[in-house]
């Protein structure tokens, strides 16, 4: 790990000891978060619309007072089914209906953490039951680099509910690990 960021426009990389011939076939270089270590959510680049009158109804085990959109230093955890990725359905309800361009994820602020999203699927809904596909994606990077995620849908929507379907995980783990939604 480099002390802090550096402006280059070349890198060395010398292997000093090794237990076997190393053969690299590949070399990336990111820019990890600083306070990378513990659990904890990184600070927000973007707000986003007020959560007043915003209320969990549906997540993966346990949605009750969720942490997901409480604005606060904790995250959310819960089971993750990668054979079925509708069991994953994260749904909000934003209390009244609402323009929205976006949306904020905020991952756990670790490097590294198991649970990671790093494909995804949003909808929209204005009663909860009729759903309609705004946007799906990747999260290219988040593993080394899990800082907050824009979700662009190209144009504002009217909505009431927003459904975030995790479909796959940055590792083979069972469980999904959220540190904040919130929408622009």
């Amino acid at each position: 790990r480099l002390p802090g960021y550096r402006d280059t426009d070349r890198v060395r990389v010398r292997i000093l000891a090794a237990p076997v011939c190393p053969a690299v076939s590949g070399f990336g270089l990111y820019a990890e978060p600083e306070r990378s270590m513990g659990t904890h959510t990184a600070p927000a680049t973007e707000a986003g619309i007020s959560k007043s009158g915003w209320q969990v109804v549906a997540a993966p085990g346990e949605a009750a007072n969720t942490p997901l959109i409480d604005g606060k230093p904790s995250f959310w955890q819960g089971p993750f089914d990668p054979k079925n990725p509708d069991n994953n359905d994260i749904v909000i309800d934003m209390g009244k209906t609402t323009e929205i361009s976006g949306l904020l994820f905020n991952p756990v602020y670790e490097a590294f953490v198991p649970g990671l999203i790093t494909k995804y699927s949003v909808a929209l809904s204005m009663d909860g039951k009729s759903w309609k596909e705004a946007a799906a994606g990747e999260f290219g990077n988040i593993r080394a680099n899990p800082i907050q995620q824009r979700i662009t849908f190209g144009q504002k929507q009217q909505t009431r509910y927003i459904k975030l379907t995790p479909r796959q995980l940055a590792d083979t783990g069972t469980q999904v690990r959220i540190a904040e939604i919130g929408a622009f």
